[in-house]
């Protein structure tokens, strides 16, 4: 799973050598522009988020009714794939921590000796029932699966810089569902729950303080209700119908200087 460190001495070379050639420089976070302008001493790149198409807030398709949990279940789903250096391990523990009435939805996809070895943590824990696969389903319906979740979360871990630095599409999903969640305390996702007030953050190495940090935000009427009204006007923000039109002048910019 690790890069050996003579890899990563040759990918840097080669985007040292390449990026100082291109005639802009697309990046997905100011954390990541940042590094860029650091290590390789070029202008800003440009910020293009990776967000989904903006979805009408009446349009959902309940994950609820789907895996047949009653309505006092509180849901926490996560959406992605499944896979290594994502602290779906730890949110799997985590559980555990939470009141019986939670329950973890995975909505997705990844390999099944993988997938094995979430259902085996979730079975040694004692939470194998209160513990839920589902897809994958079309990209297009992500948002409207998540719409019915009472929280979504990005457990991500510093496996390297660049999860640490990273922005993942699925937070903006996230927003498109008006769903409040919580995400790892890393600096673009503290910048964003800082800034928008739609969600907390948490130690995703801790699945305690995982745990913990959902429940009292759930559990915390007054600041859960704010972040859901604050996601109404954040959708419109963070939809793809904004970021293309910063690309297609970026593209603009360059074919006509």
């Amino acid at each position: 799973y690790l890069t050996p460190n003579w890899y990563k001495y040759l990918q840097k070379r080669f985007e040292k050598k390449r990026i100082k050639k291109a005639n802009a420089v697309i990046t997905v976070s100011n954390s990541i522009a940042d590094e860029f302008v650091k290590r390789y001493n070029i202008e800003y790149p440009t910020l293009i988020y990776n967000t989904p198409y903006f979805t009408k807030s009446n349009q959902s398709i309940s994950i609820r009714e789907k895996l047949q949990l009653s309505n006092n279940i509180k849901i926490v789903m996560y959406s992605g794939g499944f896979t290594i250096g994502r602290g779906l391990e730890k949110l799997v523990e985590a559980v555990k921590f939470m009141p019986i009435n939670y329950h973890l939805v995975f909505l997705g996809f990844g390999k099944s000796n993988f997938i094995s070895k979430l259902n085996s943590i979730a079975e040694s824990v004692g939470v194998l029932d209160r513990f839920s696969i589902y897809g994958p389903v079309p990209s297009h319906e992500v948002p409207l699966f998540l719409s019915s979740a009472n929280l979504c979360i990005s457990p991500i871990q510093n496996v390297a810089l660049n999860n640490y630095y990273s922005c993942p599409n699925k937070v903006f999903e996230y927003i498109q569902a008006r769903v409040p969640m919580a995400l790892s305390n890393f600096p673009e996702l503290q910048r964003i729950i800082d800034e928008e007030k739609i969600g907390v953050t948490f130690d995703p190495s801790n699945s305690k303080n995982i745990a913990d940090t959902i429940v009292n935000f759930i559990q915390n009427e007054k600041e859960y209700l704010q972040a859901k009204e604050n996601l109404i006007k954040r959708s419109e923000k963070y939809k793809w119908e904004n970021e293309e039109k910063k690309l297609l002048a970026l593209y603009n910019q360059i074919t006509h200087p």
